[in-house]
Order: structure tokens, then sequence, then C-alpha cells
């Protein structure tokens, strides 16, 4: 835990059960059923819940962002770790199946305003451990948004929340990639590939680009992204 990221493995036991033995309060937890093929979900304290139904997303899929139902939640992130609902279906705790949940930890307080970019973001980051939540409403044309790093991230993924269709992939920027333009999709097997419409990059130590994509920029769209920036030791 002492790079603000933690693996925890549990059971699934059909009823509501506290996962702990992260060592922190989690902001993000990615979690994926070992057991049998159900997509990944993803959750993050940033776009929070509605009442105990928990907003998230699923990597293996261009879906927009769903709340859980009364019977397929995550009802709050704790502590030392985080609290998952009886699900009939399979993603967080269906009986006797074997789950795997990747936790992050995005800094102490609230996510707060980010005036860095031409656009307004919120976020939350911590600086220590090089990783950061960001939200910002989509513009629909060239934009920077703030990331709140304090360095250059290496790694940026988008998602555009409100949207689902096929140009609403995970659109994913890596410093090792061929070019500042180039991006990967989580969601698909595909290639890297450059495109003008998706970000021209570098990212700045205090900004990131989009353009005119609704993936990464959808005009008046909740937009996602997580970013992470090499920390020493």
């Amino acid at each position: 835990t002492a790079n603000g990221f933690n693996t925890v493995t549990y059971s699934g036991n059909g009823a509501t059960q506290s996962v702990e033995g992260v060592g922190f309060q989690p902001d993000f937890v990615w979690i994926k059923n070992r057991t049998t093929t159900v997509g990944h979900v993803l959750h993050d304290s940033v776009r929070g819940n509605n009442g105990s139904k928990y907003y998230y997303l699923s990597t293996n899929s261009t879906a927009a962002e769903t709340v859980s139902s009364d019977n397929d939640a995550l009802f709050s992130l704790d502590a030392d770790g985080f609290t998952v609902g009886y699900t009939n279906g399979t993603a967080f705790n269906k009986s006797s199946n074997s789950y795997v949940a990747w936790c992050w930890d995005a800094g102490t307080g609230s996510a707060a305003s980010n005036s860095d970019g031409s656009v307004a973001s919120t976020v939350k980051a911590n600086q220590d451990y090089g990783f950061s939540i960001v939200t910002w409403t989509g513009t629909g044309s060239a934009a920077t948004v703030g990331h709140g790093l304090g360095v250059a991230p290496n790694m940026i993924i988008v998602k555009n929340r409100d949207d689902g269709g096929a140009n609403d992939q995970w659109y994913t920027w890596h410093s090792s990639l061929s070019g500042n333009n180039y991006f990967v999709e989580l969601d698909t097997n595909e290639k890297e590939n450059p495109a003008s419409t998706l970000w021209d990059g570098p990212p700045t130590t205090t900004v990131f680009d989009v353009k005119t994509n609704n993936g990464v920029n959808g005009t008046n769209d909740d937009m996602l992204a997580y970013c992470f920036a090499n920390v020493t030791g």
C-alpha cells in the first residue's frame, strides 16, 4: 500500500459484505469476477453515488455510465476497503464466486474545482502517488483540461459517461505509444492508432488536451479521465 495502490481478493457471499485489507480508503475500485465471464465494473469517489447506488462503468463495453440497481450495488467506499451488496447477477458478489478488486488512493479531502484548463474540471488528485480522477463537461471543440497531478501524466484513460456509441470507446493515451496523438482502446483488441480528433499531446504539468471526438469531449456530455504519472519509488 506504500504506493497508493493495492489489490484484494474476496469470495462472494450473495449478501452484503465488507471487503477489508486495502490499507486505505480507496477512491477508485475496479472489480472483476474471476470465476465467470461477466464484465468488469469500475467505481470511483468523484462520480459518487445516488443514495446507496453507485455509478459504474465497464471497461469491456462502450456503454454509458449505469446506476446500480437495488440488487446490484456497491454500497460504500470505506476506511479500509469497500462494501458490496447482494447481486442477482455475477458482477460484484455472487455466492461462491471469486473476485479481484484493484484499488487506488486519490488523496485526502474531497474533489475540487480545477481552472487550469480552458474548461473547468473537477479533480481528486494524489500527487504523492501520481494518480488523479478528473471529470468535466465536454465542449465538442478543442479544449484543455486540468488534471491536478503537478507533473505530466504518463497515461490517461478517457470515457464519455453519457454516451455509449461506436465512437465512445475507452480511449487511452500512454507515453510509450508511437506518437503524441496515438491511442489504444481498453474495450477492443485494436492495435495502436493515431487520431487527430482525440488529442495532440503530450500533456503538460497542469493540463491535457482533447479535441472533437465524442468519446473524449462530447458536447455537453459528462466526461471522465483517470490520469497516472510516474513517481520515484
